[in-house]
């Protein structure tokens, strides 16, 4: 099955939303876990490949006051979440996750 990045948008968002207050890093697995079937596809990994090469970068072009702490942990949590999902895709989100 072929997924489109529209297919696979909203759960891709859910998963970088999931670890922010009230949420955390349990509420990170739960939607990876539960939407595992459109997280571990090339469309995600595209998704948040495009995020950190190419909108984060148009966005701070914008806002100028940006400061460089929030740009790094922007770009720091975007790796991070990448990663994750392409060890899952080699290893298995259990394997991966217990890496994490």
């Amino acid at each position: 099955m072929n997924l489109t990045p529209e297919d696979v948008f909203p759960a891709v968002t859910k998963f970088l939303h999931a670890y922010m207050p009230p949420g955390g890093w349990e509420e990170t697995y739960a939607v990876l876990v539960r939407e595992q079937h459109l997280l571990l596809t090339d469309a995600a990994d595209d998704i948040i490949t495009d995020m950190m090469e190419n909108t984060l970068r148009n966005i701070l072009k914008e806002r100028t006051d940006v400061p460089q702490k929030i740009i790094e942990h922007i770009e720091n949590s975007l790796f991070m979440h990448r990663w994750l999902l392409r060890r899952c895709r080699v290893i298995g989100v259990t394997a991966a996750w217990a890496e994490f």
